[in-house]
């Protein structure tokens, strides 16, 4: 069962940043939307939103968070979002990694070194 909680409020999205170990997945409907359109001709292997969900039931101790930039697009954090997906590693509440892209070995690899 996957561990991920979709935040819906700006207040909820805080309230979780400060949870100890948080990996924060910030997307866009439209944007899967097209990654799965440009699967289909490019034949890409790595779709990463189910990654992030076996993920998350890897790692008991991190909690994992899913944002939809356009739902929350007036929060400060999203704010800063120039591409998505984007991930974001928070340590009681303070941002100590990201990256871009929809790389499951690259996600692994940071929650790795932070956890």
């Amino acid at each position: 069962m996957t561990k991920v909680i979709h935040v819906n409020t700006p207040q909820e999205l805080d309230s979780h940043m400060n949870k100890g170990n948080v990996v924060i997945d910030f997307s866009a409907e439209w944007c899967f939307n097209i990654f799965l359109i440009f699967s289909l001709f490019l034949k890409l292997k790595e779709v990463i939103s189910p990654a992030f969900e076996k993920i998350s039931e890897e790692y008991p101790d991190v909690v994992f968070l899913h944002v939809d930039i356009d739902r929350l697009s007036g929060h400060k954090v999203v704010a800063t979002i120039r591409s998505v997906p984007t991930f974001q590693f928070y340590k009681n509440g303070n941002k100590v990694d990201e990256f871009s892209g929809a790389s499951e070995s690259q996600l692994r690899s940071m929650i790795n070194r932070h956890k």
